[in-house]
């Protein structure tokens, strides 16, 4: 292997630190709220999208359509403006033109591009915005997928508003592979190549860039493969394949499925030397392909049994009455006769190239459910409650398979086929149409079966007043158990017994569940208990003195301008809201949904740690806003101080710098934020 453009380091580093640009803007009598347009260049050696080699000198260039994506940060002032622009494009330099809106008390501006032009949601940030490495990218003659390139500029300050943005100067976070086949005949043509490498190895995932540090942050976590796809005739020497990835040293196990006109070829080993990719830069290395020739046939093979550890693979989405499938290769999914022949189904058997057609499902690196990504690129689902089918490159769509084999979007409604003559199509619905089924593609994926586990048996449940302490045998492989009592619920992962306090007056309930991460879930093991007296009525009461808070204090959080507090749902990354009543100074609710808080001492001096049951309330990210439940830690150490109005500042101690617990209305959770929420108040039972 040599490395190739050992001239071109566009300031690569996987955490950069970089200077930001700083223009005297003139003020043109722009007043707030109005919009007003900037103008940026990027000039070589600020370069993009497309490659090429002339003996060890790599050439980038901005293309004709390229687009990038800007974000403002108003400076004094409460506000984030996001939009995108596309250049022009002239002997390589690009110009782009962007409108703004101006923001009132604003004493200047911090502007930043990206690119690719991922879609400016809300959730964007000047300090947080996230945009994706693909796995899965286009396979092009002589160059890398122009939408698997990753750059980010150096900030520009502007002092006032200003039409002229000024220059952009671009880092390229992508490491550049030039793969060269050798081993194929002139005229083969090559329609997938996907290169495998150890476990554990992340060559593609999220990136959060912040420009208010001027830093880029890989994912910990993603693909071990990258695969790119589309038509690219072999040549009689070798054949040059581009993609991009993350920056790093690789080495250990490796793949290379190769996927022609002709054959199926797969090669695989160890490396003999690491592979060194570097943000901006092309590393070159050449793979046999012919060393092993797999097969020369596709099978696709449908699942029906419904109880897969893991339904990762390729896969045909098909409506099989009609022999039609859901056609992977289209750029706009979501439309009328939007399916491709199947030429022949048999005895639960696809045979056929319809790689170009297919659909890749994976387990979501975060939370529970699949990813569901076309050979387009596009991710699909549906996160709602209306008909309809979501595409996107950079949303991440969340999906679930049902106990028949079926894909439910986020919303629950189904992947089905619309039967209706020339308004036909694949969509999710919330209404019975035509079952779509899964057709995996031989060897994509793993068919070890999951076994139910043992419904717990022996549950037993006594009752001590308002107590309610539930008891059941251990269950063989078990890792937890979820256990229900009438409207409460814990989870219980070190024990085969679980509390329950202030249990409301009545006969409720007992559910015990078995949970394992290699098993199905068991059946409700039950039983009852009759309280006879309800729980006497608690006195909250605002707290406006830190000092008054002492280790073994039961406290809530709530929000300081509404009627919610955090309640006991744990959501992945972030705790629910439950409504509580305020008067004057104190604070009550009917039910059990509000979380109580038993106050310990923190791991560092002068800290307060927030005890949750068995667990405790930690800040769980720097780049995410994120509020878990874990072991006692630093980032579970929170310093709490206390207006006399009441008003809590709350933030943990910990390396993670989202660190300060506040009430986000919009999304009705309590998380941890690095910037101005809502505020919180803290209520301590007397």
């Amino acid at each position: 292997m040599k490395k190739l453009l050992k001239s071109l380091m566009l300031f690569a580093a996987a955490a950069m630190a970089l200077t930001s640009c700083e223009n005297e803007a003139m003020n043109e009598g722009i007043e707030a709220n109005d919009t007003y347009t900037m103008t940026f260049v990027a000039d070589a050696p600020q370069s993009r999208t497309s490659v090429s080699i002339e003996g060890e000198q790599a050439n980038f260039a901005w293309s004709t359509g390229d687009k990038v994506a800007f974000i403002q940060s108003a400076v004094g002032a409460v506000g984030c403006n996001k939009t995108g622009g596309t250049g022009s494009i002239s002997s390589g330099k690009a110009t782009f033109t962007t409108n703004f809106n101006a923001v009132a008390g604003a004493t200047s501006y911090n502007y930043g591009a990206y690119y690719p032009n991922v879609d400016c949601n809300s959730d964007k940030t000047f300090d947080n915005v996230v945009i994706e490495f693909p796995a899965s990218q286009t396979l092009t003659a002589g160059s890398f997928d122009p939408h698997a390139d990753m750059m980010m500029s150096k900030p520009i300050l502007n002092k006032a508003i200003n039409t002229h943005g000024g220059l952009l100067e671009f880092t390229r976070l992508a490491a550049i592979g030039k793969m060269n086949l050798v081993g194929l005949d002139a005229g083969e043509i090559i329609m997938s190549v996907k290169l495998t490498l150890d476990t554990g190895v992340v060559l593609n995932g999220d990136v959060t860039l912040n420009f208010e540090d001027v830093t880029a942050t890989y994912a910990t976590k993603g693909n071990n493969y990258v695969e790119v796809k589309g038509t690219l005739e072999a040549t009689a020497n070798e054949t040059a394949i581009f993609f991009t990835c993350f920056p790093g040293e690789y080495s250990g196990a490796y793949t290379i499925d190769v996927e022609t006109d002709k054959a199926y070829y797969q090669t695989s080993g160890t490396l003999s030397k690491p592979l060194v990719f570097t943000a901006g830069d092309v590393l070159g290395f050449t793979a046999n392909v012919k060393q092993t020739e797999a097969k020369n046939s596709y099978v696709y093979t449908k699942i029906t049994n419904g109880n897969l550890a893991d339904y990762s693979g390729r896969y045909l989405l098909v409506y099989e009455g009609g022999k039609l499938a859901l056609n992977g290769s289209l750029p706009t999914l979501d439309a009328t006769g939007n399916g491709i022949s199947i030429t022949s189904i048999a005895s639960g058997k696809i045979d056929g190239d319809y790689s170009n057609y297919e659909f890749t499902i994976a387990k979501r690196t975060e939370g529970d459910g699949y990813t569901v990504q076309s050979a387009s690129g596009y991710y699909i689902g549906n996160d709602g409650t209306s008909n309809g089918l979501s595409s996107s490159k950079s949303t991440k769509y969340v999906n679930t398979i049902n106990s028949s084999v079926r894909l439910v979007g986020k919303g629950g409604l189904l992947l089905q086929y619309y039967n209706s003559g020339d308004n036909s199509r694949f969509r999710y619905y919330g209404t019975s149409q035509e079952a779509v089924v899964l057709y995996r593609l031989d060897g994509s994926g793993s068919d070890v079966e999951m076994t139910k586990l043992a419904t717990p048996t022996n549950v037993n449940a006594t009752v001590d007043g308002t107590t309610v302490t539930v008891s059941w045998d251990a269950v063989a492989n078990a890792q937890s158990y979820t256990v229900v009592c009438g409207s409460q619920s814990k989870t219980v992962t070190d024990a085969n017994t679980v509390t329950f306090t202030e249990v409301a007056k009545g006969t409720h309930n007992i559910t015990v569940v078995a949970n394992a991460s290699s098993y199905i879930s068991s059946d409700k093991g039950t039983a009852t208990a009759t309280v006879t007296e309800g729980p006497a009525a608690k006195a909250w009461t605002l707290v406006t003195d830190a000092s008054t808070l002492a280790v073994g204090d039961k406290i809530i959080i709530a929000a300081k301008g509404s009627n919610y507090a955090m309640s006991t749902t744990q959501n992945s990354n972030n705790r629910g809201q439950t409504a509580i009543t305020k008067s004057g100074n104190t604070a009550s609710w009917t039910g059990s949904s509000v979380q109580e808080i038993t106050l310990e001492a923190g791991t560092k001096t002068g800290t307060w740690a927030f005890k949750v049951d068995s667990q405790y309330l930690y800040a769980a990210s720097s780049s995410k806003n994120y509020l878990r439940s874990g072991t006692k830690n630093d980032n579970a150490a929170w310093t709490v101080t206390i207006t006399s109005a009441g008003v809590a500042t709350v933030k943990a101690q910990g390396a993670y710098t989202r660190n300060w617990i506040q009430y986000n209305g919009s999304s009705s959770i309590f998380s941890c934020y690095g910037s101005a929420q809502a505020d919180i108040c803290i209520y301590k039972l007397q």
